[in-house]
């Protein structure tokens, strides 16, 4: 059943949400792609813990895929990723 017409979920518009039954659900509507993290990821997240000390390890695995992936911006109310220095957090208010 598409996302639109789950149980739950109300919207105003096709692109805005404006109720949602699940964070699974608002999730897949909004990032239809999950990438997957590899060794290659793993390696970058070991890297970033190590270069610098306020990362957290869920915020360094984060990164290493994005930046493994060329994704350079996240948007996210999570300050945490505001010490990676190639990644830039576009505030959500």
């Amino acid at each position: 059943m598409p996302a639109d017409k789950q149980a739950g979920s109300v919207f105003a518009a096709p692109w805005r949400v404006e109720a949602c039954s699940s964070t699974e659900v608002l999730q897949e509507m909004l990032c239809p792609v999950i990438l997957p993290v590899s060794l290659a990821d793993t390696d970058r997240a070991r890297d970033l813990l190590g270069a610098e000390p306020a990362v957290s390890a869920r915020h360094a695995i984060h990164a290493a895929v994005m930046l493994n992936n060329h994704v350079r911006v996240i948007a996210t109310f999570d300050a945490g990723f505001d010490a990676i220095e190639d990644i830039e957090r576009m505030r959500l208010t």
